[in-house]
């Protein structure tokens, strides 16, 4: 898997679980110290998640950190 695949991956299982909590993006940003515009482009695949981000992600969501990685 490429590197923008797998980024474009992993931004389509963070918007899966935010649109499961029904949370906006500025919703999820304040809850993992993010502005809005570095949610959006880390659910388009355009901005990497370091470890860091993805504890607070699935802190935020209620998702295990494995969550991120399970995809078809």
């Amino acid at each position: 898997m490429e590197l923008n695949d797998f980024q474009k991956a992993f931004g389509e299982r963070v918007l899966a679980a935010r649109m499961e909590k029904k949370l906006s993006k500025t919703q999820l940003g304040k809850l993992c110290k993010l502005n809005t515009t570095d949610v959006t482009q880390m659910e388009e695949g355009r901005r990497n998640a370091c470890l860091d981000l993805i504890r607070r992600l699935s802190d935020a969501l209620e998702v295990t950190p494995d969550y991120f990685f399970i995809w078809k």
